[in-house]
């Protein structure tokens, strides 16, 4: 598929990059080339590498790496990891400690999410280090989506973990507050990904590149 340099080519990608960090990535991107025209799609986050493979978009954005052997060329760009959002409200017995032990943080009413999401996988295998299951949650409520989380922990539902960069692009942090699990990492990057056999067209050549720099973190505060 070879594209013309006036028309589109197609970002894919998952709807918590797309309403958080994609934007702010575009903003920038278009600002310093206004001539190249793009267009973003979102899908099911373990749609997306399919989604690309069957030519829906041109580039994706991926929190998981493909599979051996795909015809897709594949490179780490941004380091978004897991963070836990806290209501104040539920934070006032740890005398205002960012932090929080395992132990705790089973006893803390927190939000999950559907099982076939990459953020219960994350939290799944974090857990296992320590002898710990989802099931040993204290749960308060499931919800679909960072966007969920974040409306729920406002309203002081309970706890969450989110991404980094949904944080980072939040305006209304008087409600809640960021704290780590001592001894759990939740480290997430995302990918760019693009077909390996296919045209590499100029515009898409660009944001590549211009995606791979730090010229756009200064927007999240990096």
């Amino acid at each position: 598929m070879r594209h013309d340099p006036l028309n589109p080519f197609v970002i894919g990608t998952s709807p918590t990059t797309s309403s958080s960090l994609l934007p702010l990535l575009l903003k920038q991107f278009k600002e310093l080339y206004p001539q190249f025209s793009v267009r973003t799609s979102a899908f099911i986050s373990s749609t997306v590498h399919s989604k690309l493979l069957e030519r829906e978009c041109d580039i994706a954005i991926s929190s998981t790496l493909p599979i051996k052997g795909e015809a897709v060329i594949c490179e780490k760009f941004f380091y978004d990891p897991l963070v836990l959002v806290v209501p104040k409200s539920l934070n006032s017995g740890h005398e205002r400690r960012d932090w929080l032990t395992v132990e705790e943080l089973m006893k803390l009413p927190l939000l999950i999410r559907e099982q076939q999401c990459n953020v219960t996988r994350m939290i799944t295998e974090a857990l296992q280090l320590h002898g710990k299951t989802m099931e040993n949650l204290t749960v308060a409520a499931q919800v679909f989506g960072n966007a969920a989380v974040m409306k729920a922990v406002k309203l002081g539902t309970g706890a969450g973990f989110v991404t980094e960069s949904i944080v980072a692009t939040d305006s209304e942090v008087r409600n809640y507050e960021i704290m780590r699990v001592r001894g759990m990492r939740l480290d997430r990057y995302l990918y760019l990904l693009r077909r390996k056999y296919d045209d590499f067209s100029l515009g898409m050549k660009m944001f590549w590149d211009f995606a791979k720099s730090s010229v756009w973190h200064a927007s999240l505060g990096a």
